[in-house]
């Protein structure tokens, strides 16, 4: 088991304990920091390490803090996913969902609007995703 492999169970492993809110922050900020790397944000995400930030993002939805990472996270990953498992995982809405939560947030608002930006340059389908969201609405 490497090191990123670790990380990703232990955000499986540690979604519903009294301290989950913080493993997963710490997790999603180990990640997005070594997502800097091409070779690791591949690694990361054939691993599962996008689908475990999603998860995240949906779970914590709320706690400004897990969206902040879990956003920056995905706007370093979501270049070294695999389309068809953005497309199966409904990240669009995740994120734009996240940035509605949030909307005097300027980190979250930041954050979430540069992850929209990556994912609309991956695929045709995600900016149409996102408009459908209300993304447009969002980020204006």
């Amino acid at each position: 088991e490497t090191f990123i492999d670790s990380i990703i169970s232990c955000m499986f492993k540690f979604i519903d304990t009294p301290r989950s809110h913080s493993i997963q922050t710490g997790c999603c900020d180990i990640l997005s920091n070594l997502a800097l790397d091409n070779y690791l944000r591949a690694d990361m995400c054939a691993r599962g390490g996008t689908s475990r930030i999603i998860m995240a993002l949906n779970h914590f939805c709320h706690d400004h803090l897990v969206v902040c990472t879990a956003l920056f996270a995905l706007a370093n990953l979501i270049s070294g996913a695999d389309v068809e498992i953005l497309r199966g995982s409904e990240i669009s809405k995740t994120i734009v969902k996240s940035m509605q939560s949030h909307p005097i947030n300027l980190t979250v608002q930041v954050r979430g609007a540069s992850a929209l930006w990556v994912l609309s340059s991956r695929n045709e389908v995600f900016k149409e995703r996102i408009v459908q969201y209300g993304g447009a609405q969002v980020v204006s």
